[in-house]
């Protein structure tokens, strides 16, 4: 079955299905891709052989359909730079210069991340631990540091064998990257969205967490791949050096 995501699709030009097929064709046959999409396969092959056989370069028509595949597909969370990489992983040489002036023409703009603003608030009661991580985030590992952005508790920490670590009164850095996820979350999906219900907005965030941020969503910090592929590679690593030891 094709994902719910070809149903966008489904409505766009010629030109956008077709950079939908290409991008599809190696997981469906291309005259079920063509019939769902309502276009024909000679249409189809006619628009590949807009670029040069070798496909050293798109024409700019078909590289601003993929881009604006990408940017519905990715619902506007991507500038230029993780755009480019998009583009290069699905094998389409583009240079950021050229990706930056055809979204310009074309007014394809990725949405505005608002000011991050630290939200911890110091002035409270309740026990605090010491500061075990202080600032230093570069794991070597999975599941050696967490980050949160809640200071209760304590107790369920410690039943999952688990040390708290917390930064002195008025310092909030230490959990910075918790807040800047949830800046990107209400960034890329809550600002400027009503959900008509709890469930709606609860499956929104599962989308977000579980199929775009975990599996999708290239990060710079780790080279550009998505966590999942970061972990599958660190994986692959150790595996390879315990053989060789």
């Amino acid at each position: 079955m094709m994902s719910k995501k070809s149903g966008g699709v489904l409505r766009e030009r010629c030109a956008m299905k077709y950079a939908w097929i290409e991008a599809h064709e190696g997981f469906f046959a291309l005259n079920e891709l063509c019939r769902v999409l309502s276009v024909s396969t000679s249409g189809y092959r006619a628009w590949k052989r807009g670029g040069t056989p070798q496909r050293k370069r798109l024409t700019d028509t078909q590289l601003v359909t993929l881009i604006r595949a990408i940017h519905a597909e990715l619902k506007g969370a991507y500038g230029s730079p993780r755009r480019v990489r998009e583009l290069r992983d699905g094998g389409f040489p583009a240079s950021k210069g050229r990706v930056e002036r055809l979204m310009r023409a074309h007014g394809i703009r990725a949405r505005h991340k608002r000011r991050y603003k630290a939200t911890t608030d110091s002035k409270h009661g309740l026990p605090v631990a010491e500061n075990l991580v202080a600032r230093h985030f570069a794991a070597t590992a999975p599941n050696q540091v967490w980050t949160s952005d809640i200071t209760v508790f304590q107790d369920q920490l410690k039943g999952y064998g688990m040390t708290c670590s917390m930064s002195r009164k008025g310092n909030c850095w230490d959990n910075a990257p918790t807040e800047s996820w949830f800046n990107s979350f209400k960034n890329e999906r809550v600002h400027g969205v009503r959900y008509a219900s709890h469930d709606d907005m609860r499956a929104t965030a599962f989308e977000y967490i579980e199929v775009f941020y975990n599996r999708t969503s290239k990060h710079s910090t780790l080279g550009y791949q998505s966590p999942a592929q970061f972990l599958n590679q660190w994986t692959k690593e150790q595996q390879l050096e315990k053989r060789v030891a």
